[in-house]
């Protein structure tokens, strides 16, 4: 028997209707909590706004992309929250849904050079002279820190590595583990703004007049640049689909032409 009980990758706070996705990106309805409350688990028939056969069809597709794919995909959706991190000495980091309803915040301790969210992790970098980076969990608890050794204009954290730009003239790029140990660094040849780091470059934004942003490799070789007109302040690269999400693709639209076909068979 196929299980209709969805277990959420986020929790879902307040009281206002949720939209609910499976991954990759396939629209199951609407939720609506109760009492301000934060949940994690939910049955299909809680859902709203979405027919019946839509809801058949649900608990398949939640079947195929949740319980098949989860370990290619890892965190199959991002989470609906934005997070800003803030210039002033005590490094308020404030966490809000996408409509502005704030979630939470807690104080880094230093004004934020930069900051990166991946899984359950957020990591800090501070613009104070030994360039602190912290690493928090999602609730603002300290999971340590170390020092890149110069204020700090972005970072990206990727896999098992933590990649830190800094607003130095030089504009070093400095590759860490999460533990904190040096792997590595290279000159951009300017203050850093923005760093991003997909699959085997590294982007860089440059806080001069004339903007350029800066492509490399991870071994640090020129791919190229350009000039985007005016400083920048941050910079994000967005990936190609990912193999993992081919394949969830391709399976679910398996499962739903076999569903469909079942369906016909008993009317």
């Amino acid at each position: 028997m196929i299980r209709s009980t969805l277990k959420l990758q986020n929790k879902l706070y307040g009281n206002a209707p949720k939209k609910l996705y499976s991954p990759p990106s396939y629209y199951l309805g609407n939720f609506t909590p109760i009492l301000n409350f934060m949940k994690t688990t939910i049955v299909s028939s809680e859902l709203n706004g979405v027919s019946p056969k839509a809801n058949y069809r649900v608990k398949l597709l939640v079947l195929i992309s949740t319980f098949l794919l989860s370990p290619l995909m890892g965190r199959a959706e991002a989470p609906p929250e934005v997070w800003i991190g803030k210039t002033l000495a005590a490094g308020q980091i404030n966490r809000y849904s996408t409509s502005g309803i704030s979630i939470g915040s807690f104080n880094s301790g230093s004004p934020v050079g930069g900051m990166s969210l991946v899984g359950s992790e957020v990591w800090v970098g501070s613009t104070l002279a030994a360039g602190p980076v912290n690493r928090y969990s999602t609730s603002g608890i300290s999971l340590g820190s170390f020092n890149s050794g110069s204020p700090i204009g972005g970072i990206s954290l990727v896999g098992s590595e933590v990649w830190v730009g800094s607003t130095l003239a030089a504009g070093p790029i400095s590759r860490y583990s999460t533990s904190g140990i040096s792997l590595g660094s290279f000159n951009s040849g300017s203050p850093v703004g923005g760093i991003s780091l997909v699959g085997s470059e590294v982007w860089v934004g440059s806080t001069l007049a004339a903007g350029p942003v800066n492509r490399y490799s991870t071994a640090g070789l020129s791919l190229g640049s350009f000039n985007s007109g005016s400083p920048v302040g941050a910079i994000a690269v967005v990936p190609e689909p990912s193999v993992a999400m081919c394949i969830s693709i391709a399976f679910s639209c398996l499962g739903f032409g076999r569903l469909t076909t079942k369906r016909q068979r008993q009317n």
